[in-house]
């Protein structure tokens, strides 16, 4: 699929949503005849944005429109990702007749947006919101705000001066359709482990002197990826003799190697 953007507009956002209606779809850059395309435009207004958006697939074409107003909540960067999901999505469901009970959320943590949305409204207000203009289901809408709920009491409980530590294994064995994170497959970039993980350790070093000196309390580590099993043992070994080197696990709240 060829995908043709005007404007201040995420590619990485724009596929994830065309995948979510044409599963399995690739995007290569210079494709001469591509199955499908879709052509994507954001304009800025003095009191919104506004996206167009015209998809074409097998022959069938099928448009969508949104506008979205800018405020406290919805800053430019929200609104402009807002009315270019939904454009995106009217325009795929009209042409395929699929719809999906989480919306235009794609990625993780949907939730974050539910936070938001109960720090400045009541849990029937953020409910609204998340159906009418994220296009969420009840049930996950639902779901959504019980989790957020959920998360910030535990956040609340542990204070300001905590913090935690993500470490990212960026690699693969094979790319997973619905995946969004930063990670890689191609064997040839596996090559590039041995020299990442000696970045990698410097930078949990300088990440852990910043927690010191700013007097934080380190409470959990989290090694995810990508699939961190990707190392082979000899790099798991070394990787995690470094950290229980640098820092006493023992008094962690949680280590989880994921």
């Amino acid at each position: 699929m060829r995908l043709v953007l005007d404007g201040n507009i995420s590619k990485t956002y724009v596929q994830s949503l065309c995948m979510m209606f044409f599963p399995g779809e690739k995007f290569p850059e210079n494709e001469e005849n591509p199955k499908g395309t879709a052509y994507v435009r954001a304009n800025e207004t003095e009191s919104g944005i506004e996206c167009f958006c015209e998809l074409n697939y097998d022959g069938i074409e099928s448009k969508g429109y949104s506008f979205q107003l800018l405020s406290d909540f919805d800053t430019y960067k929200r609104a402009s990702k807002t009315a270019v999901g939904i454009a995106v999505y009217e325009a795929g469901k009209n042409l395929t007749g699929k719809d999906f009970p989480w919306g235009i959320l794609t990625g993780i943590r949907p939730s974050k947006i539910g936070a938001e949305l109960l720090a400045n409204r009541s849990y029937d207000e953020a409910l609204s919101v998340l159906i009418s203009k994220y296009l969420l289901s009840e049930e996950k809408a639902k779901l959504t705000l019980d989790v957020a709920k959920n998360e910030t009491e535990i956040l609340n409980k542990y204070g300001k001066n905590t913090c935690s530590l993500y470490i990212s294994i960026p690699f693969c064995p094979t790319r997973c359709e619905y995946c969004s994170f930063i990670s890689y497959a191609t064997k040839k970039l596996f090559d590039l482990i041995p020299s990442y993980l000696v970045k990698l350790k410097s930078d949990i070093k300088e990440k852990l002197d910043i927690i010191k000196e700013l007097g934080l309390r380190l409470c959990s580590i989290y090694v995810g990826g990508g699939t961190p099993t990707t190392l082979n043992k000899d790099q798991i070994d070394d990787l995690l003799g470094f950290i229980s080197n640098e820092i006493d696990i023992s008094a962690l709240d949680e280590f989880t190697f994921e």
